[in-house]
């Protein structure tokens, strides 16, 4: 008997039930991890939230996708900013290699820029201890002011 395919999520611990309130379990969440294209340069180490940036505002059909990923197998996962280019694949100028998963959220380009305004710096969208957590508020019960479709598979259902 063949073992069923885990998903990235579920790779990274997210359960398909979670997976599946979110509409998608093979896009919405997981990300197919892909070597970073030669027209793209690799980041800073350590700096993945600004190298994610960098890579949505240099190549405009990325955009920003942000929450956990595993560099290696048995490793734990560790929260992780990198790009999306809408068709479930994780594009990472952070790290030397591909991880081996990633499970995250694809934020709208507008949203990622004023927070980082707001905030004088680049930080993480899901961590912003600076501004109480405010996708954890109401914020959160508002997607259609951070959630990208784009990143999510969802607008290719609709073409």
């Amino acid at each position: 008997m063949t073992p069923a395919k885990t998903s990235q999520g579920e790779r990274l611990g997210v359960s398909p039930a979670f997976q599946a309130r979110r509409g998608d379990t093979s896009s919405a969440i997981g990300r197919e991890p892909v070597q970073l294209p030669k027209h793209l340069a690799i980041g800073t180490p350590e700096q993945c939230h600004t190298n994610a940036v960098t890579l949505a505002v240099d190549d405009d059909s990325l955009i920003y996708c942000e929450s956990y990923a595993l560099f290696k197998e048995a490793s734990l996962p560790v929260i992780h900013a990198w790009g999306t280019d809408g068709n479930g694949n994780a594009i990472d100028n952070t790290w030397p290699e591909p991880g081996v998963a990633y499970a995250g959220v694809p934020f709208r380009s507008l949203f990622v820029n004023m927070t980082a305004l707001k905030n004088r710096a680049i930080v993480s969208l899901l961590d912003d201890y600076q501004n109480n957590y405010p996708l954890r508020g109401d914020l959160g019960d508002r997607p259609d002011e951070w959630l990208e479709l784009r990143g999510c598979g969802l607008m290719r259902l609709a073409d």
